[in-house]
């Protein structure tokens, strides 16, 4: 299932978002030790190429409370 899209560009606030992937895994290093981090969707801003990550389950959150207050 893919996730409900961010709102709006992180980095400019532009509105204008691409899906680039529904389920991301990425491995990062903490203090030299190797940790898997899971329930990624990564978007990409068409006006100016910034590429970012959210968790999945925080999209969810958000479209559920927008929502809620019919938004």
């Amino acid at each position: 299932m893919s996730p409900e899209r961010p709102y709006s560009c992180p980095i400019c606030g532009q509105l204008t978002l691409r899906s680039l992937f529904d389920s991301v895994h990425i491995t990062v290093d903490i203090d030299h030790e190797l940790r898997n981090v899971g329930g990624l969707a990564a978007f990409m801003c068409t006006q100016n190429g910034h590429i970012f990550f959210v968790m999945k389950k925080d999209i969810e959150s958000e479209t559920a409370t927008r929502r809620a207050m019919g938004t």
